[in-house]
């Protein structure tokens, strides 16, 4: 891989093992932030996996984006991570499009979640402060 700066070794690293994790992943024309991630917190002694480690958080992290990569749905494009549905901080599904063309929520086993919160319709509660819509289930 070229870039139009100079990479530090352990960014070369990471980059590389986010193409191999995108390949393990089944997407071979594209290198998506989730595999970079992944790299990042694979990479053990570099400091963002450190500060994760240290705020306990590595392994639960490293678990949601491997569930997310091993679904059915992120390998159609059903379910990328903007269809990812949390409730309270906890992954609830993914939501997707059902055969009758409702919105529906599903687990990461294709399962219908039955939540009345997973299948709420999301609603602007306000603005970032950089001025981004801000969204609640």
């Amino acid at each position: 891989m070229e870039f139009p700066v100079e990479l530090t070794p352990r960014a070369a690293r990471i980059l590389e093992r986010a193409a191999q994790v995108a390949r393990e992943a089944g997407a071979d024309d594209f290198i998506g932030v989730e595999h970079i991630f992944l790299a990042i917190i694979d990479d053990a002694h570099g400091i963002p996996a450190l500060v994760l480690q240290r705020l306990g958080v590595a392994g639960r992290l490293r678990n949601e984006l491997l569930a997310v990569l091993e679904s059915e749905g992120y390998h159609t494009g059903s379910a990328r991570m903007s269809n990812v549905v949390t409730y309270e901080g906890k992954l609830v599904g993914y939501r997707v499009t059902a055969e009758d063309g409702q919105p529906i929520v599903v687990n990461e086993r294709g399962e219908p979640v039955d939540d009345k919160d997973a299948n709420r319709r999301p609603q602007p509660i306000g603005f970032d402060e950089e001025g981004n819509p801000v969204w609640a289930y």
